[in-house]
């Protein structure tokens, strides 16, 4: 098992090739966690931490990852703090409305009435 699964596992931990035109999604989760020294109650009234991670859309693959931050954070707040370097020189990356703010991120407009 060792032997067929530590090639598979080193090559996710090479840098990913592709392009600059490959579409990227940056998106954050909460992760509940039992560790109450880490989080803060969330918006889901949970503990959890916040952590953002983006991804290729051709294949699903996982770019970066943020570190994990307490779970009231916004996810704009911890996307500048943990990954706005790792991606800044990224074409396009899009993610959803909690993004706006961002101007690396390429967000849907919603038109007011």
């Amino acid at each position: 098992m060792i032997d067929r699964m530590t090639p598979l596992v080193a090559g996710l931990l090479e840098p990913p090739g592709g392009s600059r035109l490959d579409l990227w999604v940056v998106d954050g989760t909460l992760i509940p966690v039992e560790d109450q020294s880490q989080t803060k109650c969330s918006k889901n009234y949970r503990r959890s931490v916040n952590v953002q991670f983006t991804f290729r859309v051709r294949d699903r693959r996982v770019i970066a990852v943020g570190d994990a931050w307490t779970g009231n954070r916004n996810d704009i707040f911890v996307f500048r703090e943990t990954m706005a370097t790792q991606v800044n020189d990224h074409r396009l990356l899009i993610g959803d409305g909690a993004y706006r703010s961002a101007p690396e991120v390429i967000t849907s407009k919603v038109k007011s009435k």
